[in-house]
């Protein structure tokens, strides 16, 4: 969450990249915090696939 809450205070995001920006949290979370992170069509599929794998890598 703090990751999400540092990106809103210095970057305006729009509300439809908030579930871009979640997911793109997450996965820079889960690799920094333990040893299996998320794969990427994991956080794909939690999405209901609205993000895709092109989006979260850029």
């Amino acid at each position: 969450m703090s990751y999400v809450r540092i990106c809103l205070s210095l970057f305006p995001v729009r509300r439809d990249n908030l579930r871009l920006l979640g997911t793109t949290c997450l996965f820079i979370a889960s690799k920094m915090k333990t040893s299996a992170p998320f794969s990427i069509s994991t956080l794909e599929f939690y999405t209901g696939y609205t993000v895709t794998s092109q989006k979260i890598l850029v």
